[in-house]
């Protein structure tokens, strides 16, 4: 692997971190759409599209003026060869720009 492709031991460290945090706020609230995000990031790093588009997803049914969101989604659903899903999320996407 690259060493540009390479996560130091600070990287993972730093995104464990935040995912602990992240999981501490969704145990005390489940709508936390700051945590759900990052949850979601989390799961798109480790190659979990369908767990991050369902984090996602979930962002979508009580705040879905969550920004970025849609874009966020879109990304997910080209990764997953889910053109149709895509292309609608970025038309979402465009009514909130």
């Amino acid at each position: 692997m690259p060493s540009s492709r390479r996560r130091t031991v600070l990287e993972v460290t730093n995104a464990n971190q935040y995912v602990s945090a992240a999981d501490e706020r969704l145990s005390l609230d489940p709508r936390d759409a700051d945590a759900l995000f990052t949850t979601a990031a989390f799961l798109a790093r480790q190659g979990k599209l369908e767990a991050a588009a369902r984090a996602l997803d979930r962002i979508a049914d009580f705040d879905s003026d969550y920004p970025g969101l849609w874009r966020f989604l879109a990304r997910l659903y080209e990764a997953m060869e889910e053109e149709r899903l895509a292309g609608i999320c970025l038309a979402r996407a465009s009514m909130a720009d």
